[in-house]
């Protein structure tokens, strides 16, 4: 353990000389001071192996990292363009805006709220090396847990293409949801992404909706994708959600030194 005076351009100054010869190569890990919560517990399986866990708090904040956005700027929030790890489910769950009080003694008093329902989609990540997981840092302490908005895709065949996109085309053709009729007017449900081939991702509004032919409904966007693309060119049209994470605590897993995995609750909220 070594204690820096100093950060140079290329080199660390440390308060003391290192008292043994380190090879280049050598992995440098910062070291934070902590404490233990609870009273440690071990187990013996056999007579020569202890089994056990400890835990740590550390006493210092995270204030060396600093709080930046996703760069994808979206009408007046930012855009989570990270893709979630599908070799875990995506668990989607939608939340009734139903209470009940009722004290057993006069007529129950039921708060039924109109609107669309919550809607709370759990997601896993997994990144690998420094720089994928110094996003996430940063990215989290911008979101100040609850506090702070974003929009991310459902990352779900939401929409399925009937034509092909003309470069100068306002409006696209979807086989009909009746979107019109369970979507339409709902602030969580008005904006889309649509993922093409050679990985770019274009986030449009639905402005209006129409049946254009039976079977076809037709989305008029705020403008056009200013591109050419075949339906075959298409990977993905899904739902661009506003949203907040659903918890202030979000726990990172270290499946080695450089690889971290997350999951993270997402709420659909209204404008």
């Amino acid at each position: 353990a070594v204690t820096i005076l100093a950060v140079n351009s290329d080199s660390l100054t440390l308060v003391r000389a290192t008292v043994q010869e380190w090879p280049a190569g050598s992995k440098i890990y910062p070291a934070r001071i902590g404490r233990m919560l609870e009273d440690v517990s071990f187990t013996q399986p056999t007579a020569d192996i202890n089994f056990g866990s400890i835990r740590f708090e550390f006493v210092e904040s995270d204030e060396a990292i600093p709080a930046v956005d996703a760069p994808e700027i979206y009408y007046d929030s930012t855009v989570l363009e990270r893709q979630p790890n599908r070799t875990e489910d995506l668990d989607v769950t939608w939340q009734s805006k139903y209470g009940l009080v009722d004290f057993g003694i006069v007529q129950p008093f039921v708060d039924d709220r109109a609107g669309f329902p919550d809607q709370v989609t759990s997601f896993s990540f997994t990144e690998e090396g420094r720089d994928n997981i110094w996003f996430w840092k940063e990215w989290l302490h911008a979101r100040a847990g609850r506090w702070s908005k974003f929009y991310v895709p459902s990352w779900s065949v939401d929409f399925e293409l009937v034509e092909d996109i003309a470069f100068n085309d306002v409006s696209i053709d979807v086989v009909d949801t009746d979107y019109r009729t369970f979507y339409w007017g709902y602030p969580e449900k008005q904006d889309i992404m649509i993922k093409v081939k050679g990985g770019l991702q274009y986030y449009r509004r639905i402005a209006a909706v129409s049946l254009r032919s039976e079977g076809v409904e037709r989305f008029t966007l705020n403008a056009p994708l200013g591109a050419s693309y075949l339906i075959d060119d298409v990977l993905m049209i899904s739902f661009l959600h506003p949203s907040r994470i659903d918890f202030d605590g979000i726990e990172m897993t270290w499946d080695h030194t450089e690889m971290c995995s997350l999951n993270m609750n997402v709420r659909t909220v209204g404008k």
